[in-house]
């Protein structure tokens, strides 16, 4: 019998305006110890770290929450989150995730789409599996109890990712993936063609997720403006660092209207 401590998960809602707690959800409540891959320490030094949670989503479908727990190599699925606290485990090589090529091992990110699919994204390290890692997309027929594995993307040269990543899919049918080592997140198209390769070359900072998003710029401070005048013209330079809706500049002197380009 081993003896220590240990970190356990815990799944809370909670309503922002009030500080009311609406749902609280524990894994050593619901999960037996022994279904962790990860096991004590024998001198039962340290705090064993048996569950691990990276990721929770409620599925579009059914409300349902999805967990990552990356010591189970799986994920768990629970009924809605003001309805209950009952969470089945679906763990990989067990059960449910059969289908060939959808294991995964010590996993990140785990994004449910409604009808049954699902990213994945399949570190296969920490400690290492089947490396290198992968980013996946996973469809789950719960009737059936079985999983399709319906793409697969690997970035070239191949990376093993230690603890982070995570896999995006974008509304044009693309997947966005961040990696680790290197820090880096290509936009791929299903035929895996890479279509976007960034890298945070920035000494000491990783990556832990990387999505694409639609982003507009209101800087809180007001615009610059610098005048630099000659004996026959004046010359104005104007910024807003940040302000992605600016395109063009209007500039009124004198009572005459000029424009100029940004």
């Amino acid at each position: 019998m081993h003896k220590g401590h240990y970190y356990y998960g815990e799944v809370q809602e909670v309503d922002v305006m009030t500080g009311k707690l609406l749902f609280s959800w524990r894994s050593d409540r619901h999960v037996n110890f022994h279904e962790s891959y990860v096991a004590p320490s024998k001198d039962g030094r340290g705090t064993w770290d048996y569950f691990h949670i990276n990721s929770i989503n409620i599925d579009p479908s059914d409300g349902n929450l999805v967990i990552s727990a990356t010591q189970l190599l799986g994920l768990l699925q629970g009924e809605p989150q003001r309805r209950g606290t009952h969470v089945a485990p679906r763990r990989q090589g067990e059960r449910l995730l059969d289908g060939a090529g959808t294991h995964f091992a010590f996993q990140h990110d785990v994004t449910p789409y409604g009808g049954g699919v699902y990213t994945v994204f399949d570190n296969e390290s920490t400690p290492a599996v089947r490396p290198p890692s992968r980013a996946l997309v996973l469809h789950v027929n719960e009737a059936r109890r079985s999983t399709t594995l319906l793409h697969q993307y690997h970035h070239s040269p191949p990376v093993t990712s230690s603890a982070l990543g995570s896999v995006q899919m974008l509304p044009d049918g693309h997947v966005f993936v961040g990696w680790e080592p290197p820090p880096t997140s290509p936009s791929t198209k299903p035929s895996g063609r890479v279509l976007y390769d960034g890298r945070l070359d920035v000494k000491g900072l990783v990556s832990y997720r990387a999505f694409k998003q639609p982003w507009s710029g209101l800087p809180s401070e007001p615009p610059a403006l610098a005048v630099e005048r000659s004996p026959d013209t004046t010359v104005l330079y104007m910024s807003w660092n940040g302000a992605t809706g600016v395109a063009r500049w209007r500039v009124l002197a004198a009572g005459r209207l000029a424009a100029c380009r940004r």
